[in-house]
Order: C-alpha cells, then sequence, then structure tokens
C-alpha cells in the first residue's frame, strides 16, 4: 500500500498523470497544496481508489471535495502517511 501525494495542479503538471500510470489497487492518493485542483479533474471520477485532500489546501483555494474525495486535516494527513507503508511525492 502506498500513498501518493500530488502537490501540483493537473492543468499545470504532468503529476497525476504519472502518478496514475503507476498506482496499484490498493494505494490511495492525497492532494495538497496545488494538487487539490484535481479535485475538477474527472478523471478522479472513475478511480476506486481511497482519494484525500487536504481541507486546508481545499479552504484556501475555495474549493470542495466532490464525489469520491475525502476531506482530511493534518492529523488525518499524518495517519494516512502511518497507515501505508510508502509515500511517494509527486511534484
Amino acid at each position: 500500500m502506498t500513498l501518493h501525494i500530488i502537490q501540483k495542479s493537473p492543468f499545470s503538471s504532468s503529476a497525476l498523470d504519472d502518478c496514475l500510470k503507476t498506482i496499484g489497487p490498493d494505494d490511495s492518493i492525497l492532494l495538497m497544496n496545488d494538487g487539490v485542483y484535481a479535485c475538477k479533474h474527472p478523471i478522479l471520477n472513475d478511480l476506486s481508489n481511497c482519494i484525500f485532500a487536504l481541507k486546508e489546501d481545499l479552504m484556501a483555494r475555495g474549493l470542495a471535495p466532490i464525489n469520491n474525495i475525502q476531506s482530511i486535516e493534518y492529523p488525518g494527513f499524518v495517519a494516512e502517511c502511518c497507515n501505508h507503508q510508502n509515500t511517494i511525492s509527486w511534484f
């Protein structure tokens, strides 16, 4: 189980696309910083993986999580890092 951390907007970076090429069925995605703009990307609607978005970054950008994206705060972020065997940051 790997936690993939997306930190760049999918509209200005290939980080999300690169991540999706390697993601496994038991992996999760965490959107943070400008990566939370991926909440508006339709490709995430088709994923069965757990997807999280950092609440503070969503609020700072005036966004809300949609559909299958769960909003978490920093303690939840730390918990997810501990719950996964590996983490990969995508820039």
